[in-house]
């Protein structure tokens, strides 16, 4: 009976907390990828982005602007892509809201950012073109 009712109590809470988990995971994924084609950039002194499917609620890892490869899609399962303040890229057969980075580890554009839907609340990440800076807000 005791445990019954511990079970009642401890279960809606241990959902809420993996559901933020799982939240959480996605948005540090799409961090870290961010990261790493910035750091691919300089390293390879070739410009590596993402490309953005808000429709698909996904992106695309990519080397090289002027002779682009898919490295890798993504597809976000608990963050909804709301809004992408980014240009838009038309170098696949597909075109998106686009991030890439310069060599220096700069953006290759404007500032922008990622709006992200979450069961209960919003984040944004908030990118400065100059020094290359990721804020999570």
């Amino acid at each position: 009976m005791i445990v019954s009712i511990l079970t009642a109590v401890t279960l809606p809470t241990v959902h809420n907390y993996q559901e933020q988990w799982n939240c959480e995971t996605d948005i540090e994924r799409l961090l870290s990828d961010i990261r790493y084609v910035q750091q691919q950039s300089i390293i390879t002194t070739v410009k590596h982005g993402i490309v953005f499917d808000v429709g698909d609620n996904s992106y695309y890892l990519i080397k090289d602007k002027n002779n682009p490869c898919i490295l890798e899609k993504r597809k976000l399962k608990k963050v909804k892509l709301q809004q992408v303040d980014l240009p838009t890229y038309n170098g696949l057969s597909f075109s998106g809201p686009t991030l890439f980075y310069k060599s220096l580890g700069n953006l290759d554009h404007r500032n922008g950012g990622i709006k992200l839907e979450l069961a209960d609340e919003e984040k944004e990440i908030v990118f400065s073109s100059n020094a290359g800076e990721i804020n999570l807000r």
